[in-house]
C-alpha cells in the first residue's frame, strides 16, 4: 500500500464525513446550536478534504510514490466508517437523537482516523513546512468537538473519550516586538496558549514564518529593520491564509494604521492594553483563524 492509496481512503472519508454531518444538521433532532455546531465540523470536514487533495499533489510530485508505513486494511475502514453510515441511517429514517449524533461523531474521530491523517500530515512535512498548517487544522477540529460536548451535562462519558485523545499539534504563537521588557511580558501573558517565539523586528519574523506556521502573530507597528505593517503585507502576500493569523499592536495609532488592520481584517491593539484584552483578541483568532 502507498501513500497515495492511504491518502485516498482518507480524502473518502472526509467526503463521508462532511455528507453526513451536513445531513445531520438538517435533521429534525438538530437545535440552534447542534446544527451551528455540526455545519462548523462540515465545512471542517470539506477543508480536510482539500488538504488531502494537496497532500496527494505533493506525493505525486515525488519521483516515486513512498510506500506506507500504516495498512488501511477492512477492520480499520470499519472501525472508522461503520458509525458515520449508522448515523446516516438514522437520520433518514428520522430515528436518530441528539446523542446518536454525538457519539458517531466521537466514535470515529476518536479512531484510527486522525492518527492516520496525522501520519499522512507529517510525512508531508518532511518535505514541505507548509503542512504544518493541516496538523494545526485537525487540533482546532477536535478542540471544537471538545468543547461543544463539555458544554452538555448529560455527555460527560463522550467528554472524557475526546479529552483522553493526545494532543496532534501544540499552539505556537509569535511575538514580534523590539522591546526587550514587552517580549518578556508577552511571552509570559501568551504561554497559556502554547509554545511562543520571539522576533525582534519583522524582518526576523518573516523568516521565522517562511519556515514555521504560527497559530497566532502578535506584532508590534515601530519596528527597526521592517515595521509590523509591512511584516503584515510581505506575510499575507507570501501566504493569504496569513492574514486571519494576526494581531497589530502600536503605542501610536494612525489612518494608514487602522486602514490596513481593516482592509486585512486584522484585530488592533492600542498601547497601552490590558492582558484580558490580548487574551481576548488571542482567543478571538484561535478560534476563527482555523
Amino acid at each position: 500500500m502507498t501513500l497515495q492509496d492511504v491518502i485516498k481512503w482518507l480524502r473518502h472519508v472526509e467526503d463521508l464525513a462532511y455528507s453526513i454531518y451536513s445531513a445531520a444538521a438538517e435533521s429534525e433532532v438538530a437545535s440552534g446550536t447542534l446544527s451551528t455546531f455540526l455545519k462548523r465540523l462540515a465545512e471542517d470536514e470539506a477543508r480536510h478534504y482539500h488538504l488531502m487533495g494537496s497532500a496527494a499533489e505533493l506525493i505525486r510530485e515525488q519521483e516515486e510514490s513512498p510506500a506506507s508505513a500504516v495498512l488501511v486494511d477492512p477492520v480499520t475502514r470499519s472501525r472508522v466508517e461503520d458509525p458515520l453510515y449508522a448515523l446516516h441511517a438514522k437520520i433518514k429514517n428520522k430515528s436518530v437523537t441528539e446523542h446518536d449524533i454525538l457519539e458517531a461523531i466521537v466514535t470515529s474521530e476518536s479512531s484510527e482516523w486522525n492518527d492516520i491523517f496525522l501520519y499522512v500530515i507529517n510525512s508531508c512535512m518532511a518535505i514541505s513546512a507548509n503542512f504544518q498548517y493541516i496538523a494545526a487544522t485537525i487540533q482546532a477540529h477536535e478542540k471544537r468537538i471538545e468543547e461543544y460536548i463539555s458544554s452538555i451535562a448529560a455527555e460527560a462519558d463522550l467528554v472524557d473519550r475526546i479529552q483522553s485523545l493526545p494532543e496532534i499539534w501544540e499552539n505556537q504563537l509569535l511575538v514580534v516586538e523590539d522591546d526587550a521588557e514587552v517580549q518578556k511580558l508577552l511571552k509570559r501573558a501568551l504561554g497559556r496558549y502554547g509554545q511562543v517565539t520571539i522576533a525582534g523586528n519583522g524582518e526576523a519574523a518573516l523568516e521565522a514564518i517562511q519556515q514555521r506556521f504560527f497559530n497566532v502573530i502578535v506584532t508590534d507597528v515601530d519596528m527597526p529593520v521592517l515595521d509590523g505593517i509591512s511584516l503584515l503585507r510581505q506575510a499575507v502576500q507570501e501566504n493569504d491564509r496569513l492574514r486571519s493569523h494576526f494581531i497589530i499592536c502600536t503605542g501610536h495609532t494612525t489612518e494608514a494604521i487602522t486602514a490596513a488592520t481593516r482592509e486585512y481584517g486584522v484585530p488592533l491593539l492600542e498601547k497601552p492594553f490590558s492582558i484580558h484584552s490580548l487574551w481576548d483578541a488571542v482567543e478571538q483568532v484561535l478560534a476563527s483563524a482555523l
